[in-house]
């Protein structure tokens, strides 16, 4: 939790975006491993929405319920394009492999309609 504020904090200083970390109750990850992994999953992900989607508004969510974890990255960006034609972009690749490393997934969700 304090890793994923300190780089919100971060991102608005060396971008001069808005970067918010929500996590309404104390998500404790006592594993290092999962923590390193959900950390650059995380990093990766608003360093896409920068780059890519040229976001002016970022919020990292960090929840759990039943003993599942959740990573939420919001953003005002373009988002992903569904079809990426020869897209040689690792990004994507490696945020599943880190989940799929901790037993969950990584996806784009878009929620524009």
């Amino acid at each position: 939790m304090s890793a994923l504020q300190l780089w919100a904090t971060e991102v608005e200083d060396i971008f001069g975006i808005s970067c918010r970390f929500e996590c309404g109750t104390p998500v404790l990850i006592y594993d290092d491993a999962v923590a390193t992994h959900l950390y650059h999953v995380a990093q990766e992900s608003v360093n896409n929405a920068i780059k890519h989607g040229h976001a002016h508004n970022i919020l990292i969510r960090l929840t759990e319920e039943n003993g599942r974890g959740t990573l939420l990255i919001n953003d005002d960006g373009s988002g992903i394009a569904e079809n990426r034609g020869n897209s040689q972009g690792m990004g994507l690749h490696i945020m599943n492999y880190r989940a799929g490393m901790i037993g969950g997934d990584a996806r784009p969700v878009s929620t524009r309609t």
